[in-house]
């Protein structure tokens, strides 16, 4: 652990842009409020502060040495893109919900992810450091004896407002519970809220008869003892990624009788410590059920809460979300010695490249590239490694060293090829530009430097090539006679001419959808023909890459020459064929 994270000036923010919003009681309020506690007890001389969207402008003059951001939803002001620029220190966003959004997510310029779902964070953990860190109860969650202000038989504590939970499902898994002695507990259960759901049949609107106002959060313990019953359900995305909320852990751990959807992975970790519903029908038959047989709520409630209590209280995630959380700022440190600073002293997170470096099962000449990448006189870079599902332990374990290391981020791909690894990381890339660099292959040191050169003076150009050198198997240069030719636009109709080092800009590489995934030899080709078709090529003259031979040929790819041929010839009849139309109608030759 860094030194400094234990020191009395480290500051941390927890930034919920809906904290300040007074008359509601997110469930992401009480979140923060939960993990604000916990992180003052992982970190105990720091500052801990919470604030919302109205306080975002106190971000950039404060010092953060870490930011947490919680999205309250799915646009803004519920959602912040661009939190990182406010802050010098290392960002994580925190996805507790919305995970119909997790692609977008992944091209939020953040640092890491923490996230309540198993299944989310294999997901994020794709394109940056990620930490599953599910919801969880306080060791002293006060439930507290019984009340009678808080007795029903069925209860349920949420806002009625339609939002991620649409009106409809709503009603699926709350409705029956209005034929029962029920008590809802939140804003936005009145009759006119409600009113253009029942215009059909207003005198179906009965929300507003159960509803007891809005309870103060020190009270849902006791609500949850004096209940014999406590409804629960998920909006759409939460229940099909696994994102349990909290109401789940708050309730169990109170031994309460919880009855919910079927959210992933509930019933495999709580078995026999809840009771799941498909909602409607089966909602009323439980009730009326668990109502007749208090003797099983009481056991099933027992289970529930021996579960929450031993494996989800805050106090299970000290040591996790210390490690992951010292370490970010380890990083950040790191990397905000190594870049030039902004004017008001805020890191840069945009950075001009992103280095792609795509391996599957290969560590020859691998630590080298690495190596190469790292060690650009340029620094305003990020790294990439996109592992195309490599089995080699030897490579495995190379790439586990490297995830921890500052600008690094390694991507962990299923095995799809070079040009689907690739697209994944521009996918997720910050970089403006991409430049690809083969994982036995080597930069010259001054390559982003000499590039961000040509990008500054030609700003029109979308795809950079250079001259390159060829290395031996030791890295010796052994050729140095491969310049780059200025660009001609029927020359590449009819034959690669331009490379290496490529370096496209990222919009525009994405533009075309990247690399045609499903081509096996030839997929630079094939993509700087489509490029071309729309966009400028600038030849550098500069030797910025060396190309590794080896004594066994070309070991990146084991294609006979027979299909290479074959899809030398594909492109050449799809991508080609296009490029020569627009060639023949526009008699055109690019510089």
């Amino acid at each position: 652990m860094n030194p400094r994270s234990q020191s009395s000036d480290l500051r941390i923010v927890l930034f919920s842009p809906g904290l300040e919003e007074s008359g509601h009681v997110w469930g992401e309020k009480l979140v923060v409020a939960r993990e604000a506690r916990l992180l003052k007890r992982v970190f105990p001389n720091a500052t801990v502060m919470r604030i919302g969207a109205e306080r975002i402008d106190e971000l950039a003059p404060t010092r953060v040495d870490l930011l947490i951001s919680y999205y309250t939803g799915p646009y803004p002001p519920w959602r912040v893109d661009d939190i990182a620029d406010r802050v010098s220190g290392a960002t994580v966003l925190r996805v507790v919900n919305h995970a119909d959004l997790l692609e977008e997510f992944t091209r939020v310029p953040v640092d890491a992810y923490m996230t309540n779902s198993r299944r989310a964070a294999d997901l994020l953990a794709q394109s940056r450091p990620t930490l599953y860190w599910p919801l969880a109860v306080e060791n002293d969650f006060d439930t507290g004896a019984p009340i009678d202000a808080f007795r029903s038989d069925v209860v349920y504590l949420g806002g009625g407002g339609r939002g991620n939970k649409p009106a409809e499902t709503t009603r699926h898994y709350l409705e029956a519970a209005l034929d029962f002695d029920f008590a809802l507990w939140g804003s936005h259960w009145d009759r006119d809220y409600w009113s253009d759901v029942y215009a059909d049949n207003p005198s179906a609107n009965r929300w507003h008869q159960f509803c007891r106002g809005v309870l103060p959060i020190d009270d849902i313990g006791r609500l949850y003892s004096s209940a014999k019953i406590v409804l629960n359900y998920h909006e759409r995305s939460q229940r099909e990624w696994g994102m349990w909320n909290n109401r789940v852990f708050e309730a169990l751990a109170c031994g309460a009788l919880l009855i919910t959807d079927d959210a992933e992975g509930l019933a495999e970790e709580f078995r026999d410590g809840l009771v799941l519903t498909q909602g409607g029908s089966d909602t009323r038959r439980l009730i009326e059920h668990y109502l007749a047989h208090p003797e099983q709520r009481e056991r099933i409630g027992a289970t529930g809460r021996a579960i929450v209590r031993q494996g989800y209280t805050y106090e299970n995630w000290l040591a996790p979300v210390r490690d992951f959380c010292a370490r970010l700022m380890a990083d950040s440190q790191q990397t905000t010695r190594a870049a030039a600073p902004r004017v008001d002293g805020r890191a840069e997170r945009h950075p001009d490249f992103s280095i792609i470096i795509p391996v599957y099962n290969r560590m020859l000449g691998l630590r080298e590239a690495v190596d190469s990448a790292l060690a650009q006189t340029c620094r305003n870079f990020e790294l990439i490694i996109a592992d195309d599902g490599s089995e080699s332990s030897e490579v495995c374990e190379f790439l586990d060293a490297c995830s921890g290391a500052a600008r690094v981020r390694v991507l962990r791909l299923p095995h799809r090829g070079p040009g689907a690894a690739i697209n994944a990381a521009a996918r997720v890339a910050r970089g403006e530009y991409l430049c690809r660099l083969d994982s036995d292959d080597m930069l010259s040191t001054d390559a982003l430097e000499t590039l961000r050169h040509y990008v500054a003076r030609e700003p029109d150009v979308s795809y950079f090539y250079s001259s390159r050198m060829v290395i031996d198997e030791a890295g010796k240069v052994i050729e140095t006679h491969h310049r780059s030719r200025p660009f001609d636009l029927r020359l590449l109709a009819e034959r690669f001419t331009c490379n290496h080092l490529i370096c496209v800009r990222r919009r525009d590489f994405l533009a075309v959808n990247g690399f045609r995934e499903e081509i096996r030899f030839g997929e630079d080709y094939d993509l700087a023909l489509r490029m071309a078709a729309r966009f400028r090529f600038r030849n550098v003259d500069e030797f910025l890459y060396k190309l590794r031979y080896h004594r066994a040929g070309n070991i990146t790819n084991d294609l006979s020459a027979a299909e290479r041929d074959f899809w030398l010839r594909e492109i050449a009849s799809s991508s080609g064929a296009a490029l020569r139309s627009i060639l023949d109608g526009a008699g055109e030759k690019r510089a």
